[in-house]
């Protein structure tokens, strides 16, 4: 028996098992947002380590959504939706059916549970597929909130007072659990909006945030190198929106041309929706629309929405919606705490505009090196591609608004993308195992019928008339003994081998 057959099918067997039992750790992917992080921040000396990635793994241009506002862009990334879509319409709206105001410290449920948003932290968590799936959020706008009855297995809630090291090293605890290890981490940081909002986009102040959450990189990088997880964790590192800068000069005061008796105002600057009230809604959209042509900002009826912003089919959306220019405000009346001394920053703009450009950028086993995406994509696009990284197939089962056609490229190439299924692996398992005892009893049987029966009657090499020639040695012998003994041997044919001649 070939004992190197033997050998290779047991090889063959034990590299099978290993990689069911590799396949059961589920593909991992960080996702982390500097708030109002602009990408035009990324620069080798000011973030040296974002800049760095930015060349290694793949950036591209990505368009926020329609208000470029945190709470609904972060839901939106997460979410795959539109925002009028998932609900969550504005930092602050107006909800006519509750009869109440959201801000941005609610988590109930019914704000942000609509029947059919899923999370990715969820969608992770149920995709059936025998590996080990869990998620977890750090700080993520809505993470705290029960959507479909869950929250993600691993929570921090947001407090703005928490060392940032010491969330990565939480986060990354949370990936290495021996028991229940993350796979899935969000991570969210509230710089440099937070700076931004009082000093401008480009103020030192803000700038220096802006490399604080660039050290806060390098640190990541550092942590996950020592854990050993730096070649194997995928992660997007991107921002919610841009920040443009506002002179105090640019302030609209609806108070001035219209009356607050006449409607209720719901949202953030610079875009508020307006609900008019005792019928007055003909009378107010006039008014506005007047005072439009004249001053910085447009007004629109909520079906008359510009249709690339997606914001018309929610009832949070109210029955007008004013919509400042870039670098103007748009209040009731100036609050008494404003500073108006010098220039600040806000957002909620066109999502168009490059002010409001927010940072995307992609590294890991699953990303293309040195990549640039020439195709413009939409956040809710991430939506499908984490799916699809994450390894939640198929893609169909996990709807949204994102379009994969428009990202698919940022991967590497793949040739098998089907999740093999439990009972599949137990199958192959047990047709391994039994495989391998078949293959060995076969071969210890022909071992023994070879050893048994096969042996070879011994050869003996005689000279004849000069020549060497092979008979068997027995039957030389026999016919020997028959022959006369004065027979010479030229007459004598002996019977030989199939390999040998006839004498």
């Amino acid at each position: 028996m070939n004992y190197s057959l033997i050998a290779l099918l047991v090889v063959v067997c034990s590299a099978i098992i290993f990689r069911i039992q590799c396949e059961t750790n589920a593909p991992k992917l960080i996702l982390i947002s500097f708030d109002g992080f602009r990408a035009d921040y990324v620069k080798p000396e000011l973030t040296p380590n974002l800049y760095n990635l930015s060349k290694q793994g793949v950036t591209g241009k990505m368009k926020s959504l329609f208000v470029t506002k945190t709470f609904p862009n972060h839901f939106s990334i997460v979410t795959g939706l539109y925002e009028e879509t998932h609900g969550i319409v504005g930092n602050e709206m107006y909800d006519p059916q509750f009869n109440e105001t959201f801000e941005w410290s609610n988590t109930q449920s019914k704000w942000w549970d609509n029947g059919f948003s899923l999370p990715i932290w969820i969608a992770n968590e149920l995709q059936n597929d025998g590996k080990s799936r869990f998620s977890g959020s750090d700080m993520w706008p809505g993470s705290s909130a029960r959507i479909r009855k869950r929250l993600p297995h691993y929570l921090q809630k947001f407090d703005r007072k928490l060392d940032w090291q010491k969330r990565i090293d939480t986060v990354l605890s949370w990936m290495t659990d021996a028991s229940e290890p993350a796979n899935f981490i969000s991570i969210y940081f509230n710089e440099p909006d937070q700076t931004a909002h009082h000093h401008g986009p480009f103020s030192p102040e803000t700038l220096h945030q802006v490399s604080r959450c660039d050290k806060i990189i390098g640190y990541l990088i550092l942590k996950l190198r020592e854990h050993k997880l730096l070649n194997i964790v995928n992660f997007i590192i991107l921002s919610d929106h841009g920040m443009a800068k506002v002179m105090p000069k640019n302030i609209i005061e609806l108070n001035k041309f219209l009356s607050p008796e006449l409607y209720l105002m719901s949202g953030t600057s610079p875009v508020h929706n307006i609900l008019p009230k005792n019928g007055s809604e003909e009378l107010v959209f006039s008014i506005l629309k007047n005072a439009s042509l004249h001053n910085h900002f447009n007004v629109y009826k909520r079906e008359e929405v510009p249709f690339e912003y997606h914001y018309r089919h929610n009832r949070r959306i109210l029955s007008i919606v004013i919509v400042g220019d870039e670098g103007w405000e748009i209040v009731d009346k100036i609050p008494s705490h404003w500073n108006l001394s010098t220039s600040w920053g806000n957002h909620g703009y066109n999502n168009s505009l490059l002010s409001m450009r927010p940072l995307f950028i992609a590294k890991g086993p699953a990303f293309k090196s040195n990549y640039v995406h020439e195709l413009e994509f939409e956040n809710i696009d991430l939506y499908p591609l984490m799916c699809f990284v994450l390894h939640l197939f198929p893609l169909k089962r996990f709807a949204s608004n994102g379009s994969f056609e428009r990202v698919f490229q940022m991967l590497v190439p793949v040739t098998f993308h089907r999740t093999v299924t439990s009972s599949e692996k137990i199958f192959v398992v047990i047709f391994a195992i039994g495989s391998g005892f078949l293959f060995t009893f076969l071969g210890g049987l022909c071992l023994v019928v070879c050893l048994t029966f096969g042996k070879k009657k011994p050869r003996v090499f005689i000279e004849l008339d000069g020549e060497i020639n092979c008979i068997e040695k027995e039957a030389y012998f026999n016919n020997k003994k028959e022959k006369d003994a004065k027979t010479s041997l030229e007459e004598t044919v002996l019977l030989l081998d199939s390999d040998c001649d006839e004498v």
